[in-house]
């Protein structure tokens, strides 16, 4: 079983723009949303690519807001992480 978190402090890049984001789902293995429990506690769930990529197609959404960048790349595991 992989460990989400030591997988995510592996080769970790920002997804900068909307383009880049809809081809690297299509392409990746896995994408993972993280899903916060309670004020200090959370953790990754596995979202299927299908339903994900009808979602962006008709909402509109940016991929950066005020902490920092929403969508992030593993290119070590081929799986994208949305914050």
């Amino acid at each position: 079983m992989i460990n989400i978190k030591e997988e995510i402090k592996n080769d970790i890049r920002d997804i900068k723009d909307k383009k880049t984001l809809i081809r690297l789902i299509r392409a990746c293995t896995n994408v993972y949303v993280y899903v916060k429990l309670s004020e200090h506690s959370g953790n990754y769930i596995k979202l299927q690519k299908t339903d994900l990529l009808q979602v962006l197609k008709i909402t509109d959404y940016e991929v950066k807001d005020e902490w920092d960048y929403i969508f992030r790349y593993n290119s070590d595991h081929n799986t994208i992480y949305i914050r």
